[in-house]
Order: structure tokens, then C-alpha cells, then sequence
């Protein structure tokens, strides 16, 4: 049996990234945060609904190939 586990959530090509009010299945895997206090931080989903996170999003993905045109190497 092999066990991976997600490092990080990224969305989906043109997906909307939108807050999911609810604990993430994923709870160890890096995410964007909104803390209780409406502070959007980064990191690992810890405790309840409400208890330190009351949202999270997918992390945004980077166009590394606008950014090589953009900026170059």
C-alpha cells in the first residue's frame, strides 16, 4: 500500500479561487489561511472550524513562462 500526501493545494487551470469555509481535506498540505482575525497568512490547517481558521483557498499557481518573458532567466 503506498501513502502519498498532498504538500500543497494549487487550483485547477482557469478555476476561480474562492474561500471554502470549511476544514480542508487535505490538513497538512500548505494552503492560503484566513484566520479569525481576517488576516490571510499561509500554512497548515490546525484545530476546529473557528478555533484559529474560519476559511482557505488553493495556493495561486505561477506562470513560470510569463514570468521567463517578463523578467528572463
Amino acid at each position: 500500500m503506498s501513502l502519498t500526501m498532498k504538500t500543497h493545494l494549487t487550483p485547477n487551470p482557469g478555476e476561480a479561487i474562492d474561500w471554502n469555509y470549511e476544514i480542508p481535506k487535505h490538513q497538512g498540505a500548505k494552503m492560503q489561511l484566513l484566520t479569525i482575525g481576517n488576516i490571510a497568512v499561509h500554512g497548515t490547517w490546525k484545530g476546529h472550524l473557528g478555533q484559529y481558521y474560519k476559511a482557505w483557498a488553493p495556493m495561486p499557481r505561477r506562470n513560470k513562462q510569463l514570468e521567463k518573458q517578463l523578467f528572463g532567466d
